[in-house]
């Protein structure tokens, strides 16, 4: 009885305890024993991210209902909502859902990261109960919170639950609608409710773009240490030495990262990249008044003063000033938490690979990093391509070949190793007194066929690549039969492996037996048949990689799949890949936009190439079109036969990886 009278005694205590009204960051400083999955150990300081106090303040203000933060990676954003998390458990108790992309997600966050949180926060300890009770979606806390902690893809889990507490993280991956779906799970607590939305950015006019717009949008600026500036992280700002190249032209990152600074926007200054130095520049206490800057007009070219109060040091500015004051949004990016070299070691890579026409990483480098979004396809959708003044028999010295081990070379220089070699053979065959024979160590051109089947008719494409990635159009025509494309093919010398036929229109026919259809075909001639996939971006494969001396195999995400066998009859069967038709259609835009050696690989069409052709490049454009980007016909009746023909040559090339992240990527 004397154990329930002081448990009860216990729960009254608690239960009249006066709020604390601390700043949440000050009380997770007081509470926070240890983050254990945080590189920095120890109790939790704010002044490592202080771009994160802000957001923390605005969980305890009664007035806001939604806060949208849209920042890098790895750079505290969803420790804002965890810290918060505890925050709202200890100090205002109330229904809580924690939203993750998949349920397999949230039960990682759950387990790896909110519970081991939670035991470290001795306030929320004391109210969570035993681990046999705890579910790895979620439980009731002693002091009657419910939480739950679920995957925004499953539609049934943003319904039948009233919420105060709303945490997203990543909301950038929920399906179109869903954030909104899990917004009307709070309405039962009126002005209460409050909604967090963490995010890297996603995808212009996307779900987590749009709301952000809603609200003040305040951006982070730091105050520069010499002049006392404030200015937000632009990466513009961020030079390294451009001469730091070995002596094949290939970046030195290591004198890279060394050389790389961030100039001040006003007074110029250039910080080196060291950890003290960002920390200065992000540092949000006071400090000394600054005299005023001089600068001149970029209009009217006078000199004006601006006289800069940086007492308070770096925050965050409204950009939105006039949205609802119930709204509020942050936005930082990687250059206040990561070094400002590894960062343009992260570009300069990414840069390369978009060079050779894979721009998911530059994509990646923008959305991730900077936060930003990545609208290389939306300015533009015409392209001005210029003939590059050869004819399709025009000997092309940069032409690349296969020696019959497989390896790609330079045409001339195989045929050079072949000439040799079969002089070789012949005086060593005069001396032994017998007929020579053929050494074949060039074993053909690197050309590619590629075929848009149609009904009665095909469309064929034939293009030569280098071992650099540069291509040149040959020839395109259309075609009535399997064999008159072999004949083709056979005349501009394409090895069968490398023509490459579409299987997504009569694939089997109506008499495979008598080799009618695609797979018929591509089994009779040894062609490679393709399915182009609207709805997979990604393949995985598995590749064999050097470690430590040894060879391990190891998973990979490609623009295409791994071969697959198709059976015809039972007896006969032909090569299939299937291949992403965003993403490789993303590369050819990439790839066909330069003529320009000195930019990197260029993509090349002859001399008086018709009109014809020109126009089915210009046959599809890039929208965004319910929740995801999609490559689409500009018309009802435009021809993209030509258009799906080169898309078919970029499968090609990734493939034998002279284009691509992997043909410029380290072993």
């Amino acid at each position: 009885m004397n154990k329930n009278l002081e448990r009860l005694s216990d729960i009254w205590q608690t239960s009249w305890i006066l709020a604390d009204r601390r700043k949440p960051w000050r009380w997770l400083e007081d509470s926070i024993t240890a983050i254990p999955y945080s590189p920095v150990p120890g109790r939790f300081q704010s002044d490592y991210s202080p771009w994160i106090k802000e957001p923390l303040e605005e969980l305890a203000n009664d007035k806001t209902n939604l806060i949208s933060i849209i920042a890098a990676i790895q750079s505290g954003k969803t420790t804002v909502i965890e810290l918060g998390a505890c925050w709202a458990i200890a100090n205002s108790p109330a229904p809580m859902l924690w939203l993750d992309q998949t349920d397999p997600d949230a039960k990682d966050q759950c387990q790896n990261r909110l519970q081991p949180l939670f035991k470290n926060c001795p306030p929320v300890a004391q109210v969570l109960p035993p681990a046999h009770r705890r579910k790895n979606d979620g439980w009731t806390f002693y002091n009657g919170m419910p939480l739950w902690v679920k995957g925004g893809h499953n539609k049934t889990n943003l319904q039948r639950r009233s919420i105060r507490w709303l945490f997203v993280d990543e909301s950038w991956r929920l399906p179109p609608g869903h954030m909104a779906e899990a917004e009307a799970r709070v309405t039962a607590f009126g002005w209460l409710g409050k909604r967090v939305f963490t995010s890297q950015f996603g995808e212009l006019e996307d779900d987590t773009h749009l709301k952000f717009n809603e609200t003040d949008q305040r951006r982070w600026h730091v105050c520069c240490t010499e002049c006392g500036a404030l200015q937000p992280y632009t990466w513009e700002n961020v030079a390294w030495d451009e001469g730091a190249k070995d002596e094949n032209g290939k970046w030195d990152f290591q004198a890279v990262q060394k050389s790389t600074t961030y100039s001040c926007g006003f007074c110029k200054h250039a910080f080196r990249d060291t950890q003290q130095n960002r920390k200065k520049l992000s540092m949000d206490g006071p400090r000394t008044v600054l005299p005023h800057l001089q600068s001149k007009c970029d209009i009217t070219g006078e000199t004006i003063f601006q006289f800069v109060d940086p007492s308070k040091g770096a925050r965050f500015i409204a950009e939105n000033p006039t949205a609802d004051s119930s709204k509020v949004g942050f936005h930082w990016n990687g250059l206040a938490a990561t070094s400002w070299g590894s960062l343009v070691e992260m570009f300069l890579r990414a840069k390369e690979e978009a060079r050779r026409g894979d721009m998911e990483n530059l994509k990646v480098f923008f959305q991730k990093r900077l936060a930003e979004p990545f609208d290389n396809f939306t300015d533009d959708f015409t392209m001005e391509i210029e003939s590059s003044g050869y004819e399709p028999h025009d000997v092309w010295e940069d032409e690349g070949g296969f020696h019959r081990t497989g390896k790609i070379e330079l045409r001339v220089e195989l045929e050079e190793q072949q000439e040799t070699a079969q002089r070789a053979e012949e005086e060593r065959a005069l001396k032994e007194d017998r007929p020579s024979r053929k050494v074949n160590v060039y074993k053909g051109a690197l050309r590619m066929a590629s075929i848009d089947v149609q009904k009665g008719y095909f469309y064929l494409l034939i293009r030569s690549w280098s071992p650099e990635g540069s291509s040149r159009l040959l020839h395109w025509q259309k075609v009535g039969t399997y064999d008159e494309i072999k004949r083709i093919c056979d005349d501009w010398g394409v090895l069968p492996r490398l023509t490459l036929v579409d299987a997504g229109y009569d694939a089997y026919g109506k008499k495979a037996k008598d080799g009618v259809g695609v797979y018929a075909a591509c089994s009779r001639f040894g062609w490679t048949a393709l399915m182009g996939e609207g709805r997979k971006q990604n393949f995985r494969h598995t590749v064999p990689i050097r470690e430590n001396g040894r060879v391990v195999r190891k998973p990979i995400d490609r623009f295409y799949s791994p071969v697959t066998k198709v059976s015809i009859d039972g007896n006969r069967t032909a090569r299939r890949i299937y291949w992403s038709n965003l993403n490789v259609k993303d590369v050819l835009n990439a790839v066909r936009s330069n003529q320009d050696p000195d930019q990197g690989a260029t993509w090349d069409v002859y001399d008086g190439v018709d009109e014809e052709y020109l126009r089915q490049m210009e046959s599809e454009i890039r929208i965004f079109e319910k929740g995801q980007w999609r490559w689409v016909p500009v018309g009802s009746h435009s021809n993209n036969h030509l258009w799906d023909c080169e898309a078919m040559q970029i499968v090609g090339a990734l493939m034998l990886k002279i284009i691509g992240k992997e043909s410029v990527g380290e072993e």
